[in-house]
């Protein structure tokens, strides 16, 4: 329950920073959204309940989050320059994270079963 409570305080604590920053340099709070704050505390929570390995599979699994959350990134932007209402935009954007999530886990278990096959 604290791993829960903690998680939540630093990004709560990172969105509001962003939001405040926004307000005096708007392109500060776009690199502050981007810090990795959850990636880093799930990081230690994993590594101090089931050690290295956890940690290895959780980091490469996160670099493919990663690239989707980029391609969000990039699908929003391009509807806030097009001049979509802003619950278009966010629904491109997270339209787009799902078709990365889908293709990643079938690419995924592509190989696994590539993988599978040749032992």
């Amino acid at each position: 329950m604290i791993q829960l409570f903690v998680r939540f305080m630093i990004g709560g604590s990172v969105v509001v920073a962003a939001s405040v920053v926004s307000r005096f340099a708007p392109y500060l709070s776009g690199m502050l959204s981007g810090f990795p704050a959850v990636f880093f505390v799930t990081l230690i929570f994993i590594y101090m309940s089931a050690r290295k390995q956890a940690v290895i599979s959780y980091a490469s699994t996160a670099f493919m989050g990663m690239i989707g959350s980029v391609l969000t990134v990039a699908a929003t932007g391009v509807g806030a320059m097009v001049g979509w209402p802003w619950p278009f935009v966010i629904a491109f954007g997270l339209l787009i994270y799902l078709l990365f999530v889908v293709i990643a886990l079938r690419i995924t278990g592509a190989l696994q079963t590539v993988s599978n096959a040749t032992k």
